[in-house]
């Protein structure tokens, strides 16, 4: 080493100008931040510059972007760590900013892309998260806001608002950042678009868009702009061929968003290919006018086979000859869902001759994979859920006029694709900026997708890989094929057992499930003929009272609207419609009868659930009170009956969670036979062996017994437990706000186990989640509807874990559920994983084979299902004595 004295010196040079380089920098960070210093150095190191030589122009350009992206990271983070120090300035103080005459040029010219690659994509943000396609790697597609991120966000508002009451010499007040934009040029700096609602001195609003740059030197004023008009005017085409179920859907939420709302006016413009349903798709349109007054829609014909491009097209063509339309278009599908606030946004980031917007969609898994999803749109935006669509550059927002500047779209391409990243290419090859952000109103409805085959390779190529990364992440496809060789070996060892416990039982030939659950069939079959016999020994007689139909059907057409006017809710098929159900089938029955005179029972049909679902939320059960009180006010003054007998032969029913206490002054009524799908053993309101619990009702068109599914192609259990609902007891549809403490603690205890599967919200995947899991996790909770659970574990093939002591189920008389429920109390909560697993498989097949005996006695349907007669059978056991003259003379 003495020998070659000039390492060491090249060593300690080096060392230097690192030192320097690095305090340079640094130097820079610290004066961005505090803007002290007028002139600073520009740009990054001179070492990129000799990589150009030996890169092409636009590879150069990308890799100098991430650079930058890396070294912006490294700056705030070493600011950070600067300004918490003694003796340094605190980052709260507020920031001197220099208002700079909007004509002026920035410090350098904006970064031109000259491919839809090189493209510098912007990043959306609101008040609490960050949202980027940047992060789709980490696998986090929305990031909330800490730390130097929330500082730069705070600044950058404090800096905003004081730049533009520079500009407007004006004192105006920060009211709400509604949306904000952020990239980073590396020619340029760091640009921010912020839409700010603002307030004047005399609390008068306004609505500013300021678009701000944070160059390495001083914050400067780009732009500011005053929205004068408020209204939201976008001409939205669409291409659609067939799909009419999906287009219902769409139009469900469309008319949510965009019919008869303040500030927003749609134009939409639907162009159809071929002849099939397009008669409906008139017809469903006309609905919407009929009903909405609305005619702000054009249906365009076509003949030709579907080519999104060709539809677009003509689209366009229609938008820019017709004056009716607006000159703003959105591209859109059939299968995207949009917000009120995309359109804003669809319409306020473009600019004829000058800008286009290319939101990026958030695009959702299939939602047999995907875990956690819930209907407001900022929560779809979960790694389980999905990810920003950044390759697909279908959705766009832009003037017609810009459109066609470029040539539109070219219709020689043929087949999948193609087309839309042709018009972009064109986009970005002209004078018109691109906004291209990600967009957390927008997103997009997983959808099976078919590649056809005759597709060039590279279509093909391209179909399939869209199709593989939009059903799910990587995980959840690896565990697709772990599930799948897990599902052949446990088909082998449930025949097996099957085949032994029938064996014990006698029924060794039964050797497929299809004669097992005949053999179940029979057996349940000649029960419920016992029932009947009893209730034709019995001599039963009901009657069933002749009210007004304001208590009863006319609450069925209140929700019998298409749309509906308040809750998309059938009264007719929902959980609650027990009470529907069992009105139809006495009147049906041959134990009705219409002389009061000889009667046993009589039977009060009032439909207080429906009822109540059809009120506001606040007055609901207010009101479902007196609408009770008033039907008990009738049959006493038109009828003599429930006052001869102080209402002990009278029969209520009551589906609500409240039960009872729905009535409001149920006491009123107490001597009456409730019938009840909530039994608390505790409740005053409930009295055993006088009032009856029924089952929940499970329209068969939504649960379809899985006993109705050849075992082969029913899905594996492969979840060892499952549970999905609401942390928060429920009234009904409505949250009461009162926490579960049971929910809470399963959440807390198993939301993290492997094969259990807990979440605090209904997903799409319930009833599929409960197919595939071999326990189904019940808890107790007052005012809530978790014993529906119950008969769905039942029906659905799934253990019913009841954990609570205060539940009675229905038809506990007839039904043993000891022989396949699993009983857990409050206390042995946290114990629930371990008693699970000490039960053995033959044990679960027996738990199984008994469910297949009796799901059809909890179950309503009417060709296989005997709940009905179950609840004739406990009232003809109720048949009071009579003792009690009724004849009624004056």
């Amino acid at each position: 080493m003495a020998k070659r004295p000039w390492l060491k010196l090249g060593f300690c040079f080096a060392l230097i100008v690192f030192a320097a380089v690095s305090l340079n920098l640094l130097t820079y960070s610290v004066c961005v931040w505090n803007g002290s210093i007028e002139h600073l150095p520009r740009g990054l190191p001179m070492w990129p510059n000799r990589v150009a030589a030996s890169m092409d122009q636009e590879d150069f350009a990308a890799l100098q972007e991430k650079m930058h992206m890396v070294h912006v990271d490294s700056y705030d983070t070493g600011v950070a760590r600067l300004k918490r120090q003694p003796g340094s300035q605190s980052p709260r103080q507020p920031q001197q900013v220099k208002s700079v005459d909007c004509e002026s040029s920035p410090p350098h010219e904006a970064y031109k892309p000259k491919t839809r690659h090189t493209v510098i994509q912007w990043d959306s943000f609101d008040d609490q998260y960050l949202f980027s396609s940047y992060m789709n790697s980490q696998g986090q597609p929305a990031e909330k806001r800490q730390g130097d991120s929330e500082r730069d966000f705070v600044d950058i508002k404090e800096a905003a608002l004081q730049l533009v009451n520079n500009y407007n010499h004006r004192d105006l007040k920060l009211v709400k950042l509604v949306h904000g934009y952020k990239r980073t040029d590396s020619l340029r700096g760091t640009e921010y678009i912020l839409d700010l609602f603002l307030s004047l001195p005399d609390g008068s609003p306004v609505s500013q868009r300021v678009h701000i740059i944070r160059p390495f030197k001083e914050i400067i004023l780009d732009s500011v702009k005053t929205y004068r008009d408020l209204n939201i005017k976008i001409s939205l085409i669409m291409p659609l061929s067939q799909r009419l179920d999906i287009f219902k859907q769409f139009m469900y939420r469309f008319r949510k968003c965009c019919i008869g709302q303040k500030f927003v006016d749609v134009f939409l413009v639907v162009v159809y290919f071929g002849q099939d349903s397009l008669q409906d798709l008139k017809d469903l349109l006309g609905k919407y006018d009929a009903v909405f007054s609305w005619k702000k829609y054009v249906v365009i014909e076509s003949n030709e086979n579907f080519s999104r491009g060709r539809g677009l097209m003509r689209g366009a063509e229609y938008v820019r000859s017709t004056p009716t339309a607006h000159p703003v278009m959105f591209f859109c599908d059939v299968d995207i869902r949009f917000t009120m606030s995309f359109l804003q946004r669809c319409y306020r980031n473009i600019e004829k001759n000058k800008r286009v917007y290319y939101p990026i969609v958030f695009s959702l898994y299939n939602p047999a994979l995907a875990i956690g999803q819930k209907r407001e749109v900022s929560v779809y935006i979960r790694k389980e859920s999905g990810f920003w669509r950044d390759f697909g550059y279908g959705m766009a927002c832009m003037y017609v006029e810009d459109f066609f500047n470029v040539g539109g779209f070219d219709l020689s391409i043929k087949g999948w694709g193609g087309e839309d990243v042709d018009l972009y290419e064109k986009l970005v090859k002209s004078d018109i900026e691109m906004m291209r952000s990600v967009d957390e109103g927008i997103y997009h409805i997983f959808h099976e997708k078919e590649c056809n085959p005759a597709l060039s390779p590279e279509q093909y190529q391209s179909c399939m890989n869209s199709k593989i990364s939009t059903s799910g992440s990587q995980k959840q496809l690896g565990n697709i094929i772990i599930e799948q060789q897990e599902k052949i070996n446990q088909l082998e060892r449930e025949l097996t057992m099957q085949k032994q416990l029938l064996k014990s039982k006698g029924l060794a030939n039964m050797t497929s499930i299809g004669m097992i659950g005949a053999a179940a069939a029979a057996v349940a079959d000649e029960s419920v003929a016992k029932a009947k016999e009893t209730v034709r020994r019995k001599g039963l007689k009901i009657y069933v009272y002749s009210m007004p139909s304001r208590f009863n059907h006319e609450q069925l057409k209140i929700n019998d609207e298409d749309p509906p006017a308040i809750w998309d809710y059938d009264c007719t098929s929902n959980s609650y419609s027990a009470e529907y159900d069992i009105h139809q089938r006495l009147i049906d029955s041959e134990f009705r009868t219409e002389d009061a005179e000889e009667a046993d029972l009589f039977y009060v049909p009032v439909y207080m659930a429906c009822f109540y679902i059809n009120q506001d939320e606040d007055s609901a059960l207010g009101n479902t009170a007196k609408f009770s009180q008033q039907a008990l006010d009738y049959i006493r003054t038109s009828f003599p009956y429930f006052n001869k007998s102080m209402g002990r032969d009278h029969l209520w029913t009551f589906t609500l969670a409240q039960g009872p206490n729905a009535f409001g002054q149920w006491r009123a009524i107490k001597n009456g036979i409730f019938l009840v799908q909530q039994a608390i053993l505790s409740s005053d309101s409930f009295t055993p062996h006088k009032d009856i619990v029924i089952p929940s009702f499970l329209d068969p068109e939504d649960v379809r017994p899985i006993y109705a599914v050849p075992f082969t192609d029913r899905p594996t259990r492969t979840l060892l437990a499952h549970y999905s609902g609401s942390a928060f007891s429920m009234d009904n549809k409505r949250s009461t706000g009162d926490v579960s403490p049971l929910v809470v603690q399963l959440v807390r205890l198993y939301s993290r186990v492997p094969r259990f599967r807990i979440s605090v919200y209904r997903t799409k995947a319930y009833y599929l989640d409960m197919m595939s899991a071999v326990f189904c996790l019940c808890p107790e909770a007052p005012q809530d509807v978790h014993v529906h659970r119950v008969y769905e574990s039942i029906l659905l093939g799934c253990i019913p874990v009841v954990i609570g002591q205060d539940i009675e189920l229905s038809f506990e008389d007839i039904v043993d559920y000891s022989k396949f429920t699993v009983r857990v109390s409050r206390e042995n909560v946290a114990h629930v994983h371990t008693i699970l697993l000490r039960i053995k498989e033959n044990e679960i097949t027996a738990m199984r084979v008994e469910m297949e005996r009796v799901w059809s006695m909890v179950s309503y349907d009417k060709k296989v299902g005997h709940a009905f007669d179950n609840i004739l059978y406990n009232l003809a056991k109720r048949k009071p004595e009579k003792t009690i003259q009724r004849s009624y003379h004056g």
